[in-house]
């Protein structure tokens, strides 16, 4: 994850939705806005966040950083 931010509360994720108000954690921030982990759910409800840093954690989760293969949740737009 060199060089990624991490990924937030609201940040857009790829598959359109963003991430929302169900989070693993309530006091871990970057820029005001809450750290998202593995299994932060998005606002579509169609699936959880997939961490991507190896060795980076945020309350025992897996930190989800924002890149290209970050915020993935299985949701297919048809």
């Amino acid at each position: 994850m060199a060089d990624l931010p991490v990924h937030r509360k609201t940040d857009g994720r790829n598959c359109g939705a963003a991430t929302g108000t169900a989070m693993n954690q309530d006091d871990v921030f970057a820029n005001e806005l809450l750290v998202a982990s593995q299994g932060d759910v998005c606002t579509h409800g169609a699936g959880d966040l997939t961490a991507n840093a190896d060795e980076v954690y945020v309350e025992l989760a897996l930190v989800v950083g924002h890149g290209a293969d970050a915020a993935i949740c299985g949701f297919e737009w048809f």
